[in-house]
């Protein structure tokens, strides 16, 4: 950015001259997209800077999205910025017509204009461009996959299909439609003026990217670089490929004609390596780095923000609002983690193009032409704009929970599925940062409340069909609505923060004031704070949180009238197991009953930690359980039930011919976990010992033998001499068998001893213990 001088090094390691980084990569950025007055920035005509700490703010972005900070570390190591990446080039060289990389390296065309590379004096010779052309095409051409030649009725319809792609899943946000290509309800005769622009013009991509290469990047465009403007969306192979097929309907490929001059490559491999592109493009201890002057207010006029640039400095092109910005960062880089993250965050929605889609705070959402491409899966006289557009972002750090945020931004966990505009990802990187700011942004939103206890029976009754109806719009835990397909009840405790679920159901109009969501209490919010205008009545806050509570507990408790069917309790693990707490006939009033969709099921003892009875057949009947706590105890629905004796399994005895104990002792129940495959793993203490107990189904079942693998795994700090000894007794219960025992990690075998098959001497580990049982019967 400033004056720089190279550290030169004798050798170099094979990949560095992989990367013509800094020179090629920022402009082979793919964004699509068609830029207005051709910027590179769309913030900068979004965003106002006028005072001098708006300015820095904005400096610190271009700081960033330039790069800078890889040159200018002593700014980057201060960690108050977020390092950007230059694209990967090896990716790209799946990817790029040799043809265009001439052409590109000529300065010619648009796309040239509003790249993010730096220009350099020493590439005006034109026969340096040409011996890096043909080291850049070499890299290149070997990785070029062959083209499938496609039927021409069905490339057809894949061109159809990429153009109905382009036009519903949000494209339109950044880039202009087809002309001709009407949306529903717009008159043919009505002209369809280009609109936004902040991308770059969709008809380079037919001299610039083969159709793999252009299909792979519409798939993951984050492989390109982590920092990539151009965003993911949730597309499945076949959807990339038709979006490949509209983009390129009028290409013509060239790859053939392109002929590689070997001494011209070899010499452009030397011009790559000494122009420092791996400051971009690979790390400091992989090749030679260009290093800058240490920043000082003199030298802010000199180098890449001098004016007329030096032959030794990058030009970047900065127009006199980029210089100005950029300066003012600057001068006050280490203000800048304190600035306002209100300011902040207007600028990185502006970057990332958020407000093309959504609207925050009265500003953004879809122009007037671009919004009637908007449509929905439904009905639109179902859900109107709320099933055409994508949802408010006015409050959003105070409506979602901070731990979900950054995976709702990166277009996980979507919850309406009747909206045809698709939410992209971003990676990671920004998905994080953009979270944080929101949550700063809106932390005063969240103003203390007194925790209130709802009644799940009360929730059950208001959200069902004879109290407020919820079900007849939306859906619950996938189960459909009686009416319009809105979005899922079932998932809304996990995601959104309670004291916004409470205000949104008192005033609805207030988070989005066309919204066909009723008012069911009256009462009004402040439009600014969203904080009630009047005392909320006591009884209005028992039933929101009453329909809060049974929420959170909609995946395991009884439907809401309307939605349940009559005699419809049987549970029935089909997919993955299902965890039910229950009072249950063998297991007592602390069972943990846990059904399997091999028809085989088991019941764990919470209160002594122990596995209590096993069954086969049909799993539960939940009507007792959910109809009312104070029942008759529950009997499993199955047959061959196994009852497991009380007596457990490890013991601390005083002597080894000390009583066996009948029940277990010491032990703290301290609930349970989830694996990856959806099998509970019971956690419990005892005394000095942390334990897990892990029941799963043996891995192949058969009418002869059906049951679990039963692991029980102990681990302490304590010193081995410092605790009392343990003993460990085989089962006497035929069905149950002692398979495997491990002290910290290393099997043991022949170890009983006695008449009483008890174990002797006491068991000699030093951390860990693990038993493995088979239960079968």
């Amino acid at each position: 950015m400033l004056s720089l001088r190279f550290i030169k090094r004798a050798t170099f390691t094979k990949n560095d001259f992989l990367w013509f980084g800094c020179l090629l990569a920022w402009g082979l950025n793919l964004t699509f997209m068609k830029v207005q007055a051709e910027e590179r920035f769309s913030y900068l005509s979004e965003y106002s800077a006028r005072s001098e700490s708006e300015k820095a703010i904005l400096g610190e972005k271009l700081f960033q999205d330039l790069n800078c900070g890889q040159c200018h570390q002593e700014i980057d190591q201060k960690k108050i910025l977020s390092r950007s990446t230059a694209p990967n080039i090896l990716v790209r060289a799946l990817q790029l017509d040799p043809h265009y990389i001439s052409k590109f390296l000529e300065k010619k065309g648009s796309d040239w204009k509003l790249n993010r590379m730096p220009e350099i004096r020493a590439l005006d010779d034109p026969e340096k461009k040409e011996e890096l052309t043909h080291f850049l095409t070499e890299l290149f051409l070997p990785a070029h996959k062959t083209e499938k030649a496609e039927r021409p009725k069905a490339k057809l319809e894949k061109i159809e299909h990429g153009r109905t792609l382009f036009h519903t899943i949000g494209c339109l946000a950044c880039h202009s439609p087809e002309k001709g290509v009407q949306p529903e309800g717009v008159d043919s005769q009505v002209e369809l003026k280009k609109t936004l622009s902040t991308g770059r013009p969709l008809e380079i991509l037919n001299e610039k990217y083969t159709f793999n290469g252009l299909s792979d990047f519409l798939q993951n465009p984050d492989n390109n670089s982590a920092y990539f403007r151009m965003p993911k969306f949730p597309l499945s192979r076949s959807e990339s490929e038709a979006l490949a097929h509209y983009l390129l309907r009028d290409r013509t490929p060239t790859l053939k004609s392109f002929s590689i001059d070997r001494e011209k490559s070899k010499k452009g491999k030397e011009h790559f390596l000494n122009l420092g592109c791996q400051n971009c493009h690979l790390s400091p201890s992989q090749g030679p780095q260009l290093k800058s002057l240490p920043l000082s207010s003199q030298s802010l006029e000199r180098g890449c923000l001098s004016n007329p640039k030096t032959a030794k400095s990058f030009n970047f092109h900065l127009n006199p609002q980029e210089s100005e910005a950029l300066k003012a960062f600057l001068k006050s880089f280490t203000q800048v983690k304190a600035s306002d993250p209100k300011s902040k965050l207007r600028l990185e929605t502006a970057r990332l193009g958020c407000l093309k889609c959504h609207q925050r705070d009265g500003q953004g959402g879809p122009n007037e032409i671009i919004a009637s491409y908007f449509s929905s899966q439904a009905s639109e006289e179902d859900l109107g704009d709320e099933g055409r557009f994508p949802p408010p972002l006015t409050g959003v750090g105070a409506k979602i929970l901070p731990k979900v945020l950054p995976d709702i931004l990166q277009g996980k966990k979507t919850l309406r599925p009747y909206l045809k505009t698709r939410m992209p990802s971003f990676g990671n990187h920004d998905a994080k940062k953009l979270a944080s700011l929101f949550v700063q942004a809106d932390q005063h939103l969240l103003k203390p409340e007194p925790e209130r206890a709802g009644r799940n029976a009360r929730g059950r009754h208001l959200v069902g069909s004879k109290g407020m109806s919820c079900i007849t719009c939306h859906t619950l835990n996938g189960k459909k609505s009686l009416g319009i397909p809105g979005l899922d009840l079932g998932q809304l405790s996990d995601r959104l923060q309670p004291q916004w679920f409470r205000r949104f159901l008192v005033s609805p109009a207030a988070y989005r004031s066309q919204t066909r969501m009723p008012a069911f209490f009256d009462i009004e919010l402040d439009d600014k704070t969203l904080l009630p205008l009047k005392p909320i009545p006591t009884s209005v806050f028992r039933d929101l949180d009453s329909i809060w509570v049974y929420l959170m507990e909609s995946g395991h408790t009884r439907l809401p009238v309307g939605l349940e069917k009559t005699n419809a309790f049987e549970l029935e693990p089909k997919k993955k197991p299902i965890v039910f707490r229950t009072f249950l006939k063998g297991s007592g009033l602390h069972a943990i009953a846990v059904g399997h969709p091999e028809n085989i099921h088991y019941a764990f003892d919470a209160k002594n930690c122990r596995l209590a009875i096993a069954w086969k057949g049909k799993f539960l009947d939940a009507e007792a359980t959910w109809e009312d706590r104070f029942t008759p105890l529950s009997i499993p629905l199955g047959k061959k039930i196994l009852t497991v004796p009380m007596e457990p399994l490890l013991a601390k005895l005083p002597q080894p011919t000390s009583p066996w104990p009948s029940i277990p002792k010491g032990h703290k129940f301290k609930g349970y976990k989830i694996d990856k495959q959806g099998f509970p793993v019971f956690q419990y203490t005892w005394d000095e010992f942390t334990v897990s107990n892990s029941i799963k189904p043996l891995p192949s079942q058969s009418k002869k033998k059906q049951g679990f693998v039963q692991t029980i795994s102990l681990s302490t700090s304590v010193e081995r001499a410092k605790r009392p000894p343990i003993y460990l007794k085989e089962p006497q219960s035929p069905p149950i068998q002692i398979i495997e025992i491990l002290f910290d990690g290393l099997p043991v075998k022949g170890f009983y001893s006695d008449n009483k098959r008890r174990i002797t001497p006491p068991l000699s580990f030093e951390k860990r213990l693990s038993v493995k049982l088979e239960v079968t019967w």
